[in-house]
């Protein structure tokens, strides 16, 4: 878990966006946007506690994140950095999404041009259960993903 400092005013202005769990990423991004600077210090800062109902332990709300993030503008140099940043939010959101029976969310993101190409064997397997008719196709993921874990 990383810990970071910020200037009040800047999140004041920006503020969070109420609807991600984890809004920290998406307010770096357009502090990064408005020529906010950065810096990286290796010690420990800070000590954080997570419980069984809190926010982050239910994962990353990918769903939400991206759609907030692709309409962040980067350099040509940050490119290559947000594609393989958004390609890996991008197959957790398709997951996210066949798990909650949001099938048609699900195909929309599998076209984002972000998500990741050529595919491996799961982004075959979350295109096929997107493209099965109606709850079929997220009953069969939910079920893909039970197995896999035994």
């Amino acid at each position: 878990m990383s810990a970071a400092l910020l200037r009040m005013d800047d999140v004041r202005r920006l503020r969070f966006k109420e609807d991600l769990n984890t809004p920290e990423i998406e307010l770096f991004a357009r502090v990064a946007q408005e020529g906010g600077r950065f810096v990286f210090t290796p010690e420990y800062l800070s000590e954080y506690r997570i419980h069984a109902r809190s926010a982050t332990t239910m994962g990353l709300r990918s769903e939400r994140l991206v759609k907030y993030l692709a309409a962040i503008p980067v350099s040509a140099e940050g490119e290559p950095h947000k594609r393989e940043f958004m390609a890996g939010l991008l197959v957790d959101a398709v997951g996210r999404c066949l798990r909650h029976n949001e099938r048609e969310q699900a195909r929309q993101f599998l076209q984002h041009e972000y998500y990741p190409r050529p595919h491996a064997l799961t982004h075959y397997a979350q295109e096929l259960c997107a493209s099965l008719p109606g709850p079929l196709g997220c009953r069969a993921y939910r079920l893909m993903q039970g197995l896999k874990r035994t």
